[in-house]
């Protein structure tokens, strides 16, 4: 069950202010991966300004709302981001829009 694997993995990082957590895909360039945490997903490129309508995992109203943002799990992320030729971040995307540093 997969909200019995979230539980699980989040009950195990104890430093996490929220439970949810948030998706962000990356894009690679030899020098760097660069987060996005908004994606136009009709014309499948980056918004150079941070939108809230294309916010990946929706915007977050509040820290006390988790369902504000939309959970998915790693599959379910994974496949998103790969949907737009993108991977899964392997750093933490602070400062990059949508409230989900709340």
């Amino acid at each position: 069950n997969a909200k019995e694997v979230n539980a699980t993995i989040i009950s195990a990082l104890p430093h996490l202010r929220r439970s949810a957590i948030a998706t962000q895909c990356c894009s690679h360039t030899s020098a760097k991966e660069t987060c996005h945490r908004t994606w136009d997903v009709v014309a499948n490129m980056s918004i150079d300004q941070v939108q809230n309508d294309y916010c990946l995992s929706d915007y977050s109203v509040h820290e006390t709302l988790p369902e504000s943002i939309m959970m998915r799990t790693y599959q379910e992320a994974h496949e998103l981001c790969a949907s737009f030729g993108l991977t899964l971040c392997s750093h933490a995307c602070a400062g990059g829009g949508c409230g989900y540093d709340k």
